[in-house]
């Protein structure tokens, strides 16, 4: 029997949702994401991470010429150790490392 595409598009969910699922971790800041109304959530790292609070066009402007807010608990903290750390570390980043101060955050 064939299907007409028309009929696969039919069948489709526009709008799937993801699962609250408990193998999945939830950041320090998910139940503020939450009273901050987020509208849908990815997976990343095996964290459920806000991907937006609306409209996304409304989201870039607000990006682009005033400030947003985003839940960064989805990454994670590595160490890189050894004689050649610096220079390897330094070969990651865009930044030049050398003029970033121990302690700071760039």
């Amino acid at each position: 029997m064939d299907v007409s595409d028309e009929e696969v598009l039919m069948s489709v969910n526009p709008d799937p949702r993801i699962l609250l699922y408990p193998r999945l971790r939830k950041s320090p800041f998910f139940h503020a994401s939450r009273q901050h109304g987020v509208a849908m959530y990815s997976v990343y790292n095996h964290t459920y991470h806000p991907r937006h609070y609306g409209d996304p066009v409304e989201e870039y402007w607000a990006l682009v010429n005033g400030v947003t807010l985003w839940d960064v608990g989805v990454e994670r903290q590595i160490e890189i150790t050894g004689p050649d750390a610096f220079e390897f570390t330094n070969m990651l980043v865009p930044r030049d490392l050398s003029k970033c101060a121990v302690g700071q955050c760039k």
